[in-house]
């Protein structure tokens, strides 16, 4: 539960989170070394241009979301945080790029947090950037506990959120760079998408048609129209979208999917493939549905969140066996289709799971779930569903792609829903009749 604990006393500063027009705040001051080299007033507020590696590492931490996420906690908490900019010499020497040290205590609790950043050979203001949150991280956990396995998390570059930072950085400084030719690739590749992709197919579909699409970006909702959503977080901010059909012969199913380079349960450098909980069924040659999904922002592996990623069906293309919203949800994300694959992390178990429905004929919803042959991949900022064919009635089934998080419980207070539709009342679109053959297909 002390993730639980955690989030509650981090939630409300998360989406509380504005333009960061200033810092404002008594509780994180800057040292005139600081000052001079991040080019910030006492407060952390920006004067003048970021012209100089220092003064663009603090400019890259405050402009990302989790920059101004632990920043504007370290401003509300107890704790006076104080920065100091300093030579090597003087930040432990070393590999040590900064450090956090509790400088007081009242009744045994920190009350003063010292953060030192080095500015000798610190080879990019990225770096810096990234040294800057490390160390008030390092301060949040000596508040939120002081557990040494948080500490090695962090340390290990393992912890959730520096991945989430790392990105927002890396989408900035891309940002930045002009573009050098007239024709605009509006459906990019991410390393991410790729991954997946040689993993499962090595001719590339996306020549042939444009089937990746764009989607409007800080769109997320709630499940009831009007409300306005309470979580919001890049990770479930849908950016582009795929659906489409791969063929695989006998040997082709064997070697991605059976034997396989999808394996059940794989966890390998980032990339996690899960299956079916009621059952997983191998993956018979054919046709296999794909559905792929690009966040904003890399999705974390675990952390203090609860997350929902679906490919949802209109199976048979046949509203009267449909799942209908049910007031006042209605913006359900599920309406309209009839079979639901929820690639799900349970932050209170700290797994992932991937359950299968098919809804009664009646469109209610069955007490257990069904085995199927989906595998779901996540890797980055990337989730991608495989489903064979055989598992849909039509040809041509309507297919909706989703993101859901939440608290645990649902709660209105904490979450969000994105979908690659407009409007989750309108019936999800077929997939493509084009079949795309992959590399082992013998035709």
């Amino acid at each position: 539960m002390r993730w639980v604990t955690r989030f509650l006393v981090v939630t409300a500063l998360t989406l509380g989170l504005l333009a960061f027009s200033g810092v404002a705040s008594a509780t994180v001051t800057f040292t005139d070394n600081a000052q001079s080299e991040f080019k910030v007033d006492a407060e952390g507020n920006p004067v003048g241009d970021g012209d100089t590696l220092m003064s663009d590492a603090w400019r890259l931490f405050i402009g990302s979301t989790e920059g101004r996420r632990i920043l504007r906690w370290a401003q509300q908490s107890d704790v006076v945080f104080t920065i100091d900019v300093l030579p090597e010499a003087q930040v432990g020497g070393g590999d040590a790029y900064g450090t956090a040290k509790i400088t007081a205590r009242e009744d045994g609790e920190p009350s003063e947090i010292r953060l030192r950043i080095r500015n000798e050979n610190v080879i990019s203001s990225s770096r810096v950037a990234d040294t800057i949150w490390h160390e008030f991280r390092h301060g949040e956990f000596f508040v939120f506990g002081n557990n040494q396995s948080d500490h090695e998390t962090l340390d290990g570059h393992t912890d959730w959120r520096n991945a989430r930072l790392k990105a927002d950085v890396a989408r900035q400084i891309r940002a930045r760079t002009p573009t050098t030719t007239t024709t605009v690739n509006k459906n990019p590749p991410t390393p991410h998408y790729d991954r997946i992709k040689k993993r499962t197919w090595q001719d590339d579909p996306l020549i042939h048609a444009s089937i990746q699409i764009g989607h409007a970006l800080a769109d997320i909702r709630d499940s009831i129209r009007f409300n306005d959503a309470t979580f919001t977080d890049d990770y479930i901010d849908l950016e582009f979208s795929a659906t489409f059909k791969l063929s695989y012969t006998i040997e082709g199913v064997e070697a991605v999917y059976n034997e396989s380079l999808l394996e059940c349960g794989d966890r390998d450098d980032g990339l996690i493939v899960v299956c079916a909980e009621d059952g997983v069924l191998d993956m018979p040659p054919g046709e296999v549905l794909v559905g792929a999904m690009i966040m904003h922002a890399e999705i974390p592996l675990q952390g203090d969140v609860s997350l929902i990623y679906s490919l949802v069906v209109d199976s048979d293309r046949d509203p009267a066996n449909d799942w209908v919203a049910i007031p006042p949800f209605d913006w359900d994300i599920f309406q309209k289709t009839d079979r639901w694959y929820q690639l799900i992390y349970d932050h209170f178990e700290d797994r992932w799971l991937l359950t299968v429905t098919q809804l009664n004929s009646d469109g209610s919803i069955p007490s257990a779930g069904v085995a199927s042959s989906v595998r779901a991949v996540v890797v980055g900022d990337t989730v991608a569903f495989f489903v064979s064919m055989g598992e849909f009635p039509h040809a041509l089934p309507g297919v909706r792609l989703t993101t859901f998080g939440h608290d645990g419980f649902f709660s209105e207070s904490f979450r969000g829903v994105d979908l690659n539709q407009a409007d989750p009342t309108i019936t999800p679109a077929p997939v493509g009749a084009e079949v795309f053959p992959t590399a082992d297909t013998s035709d």
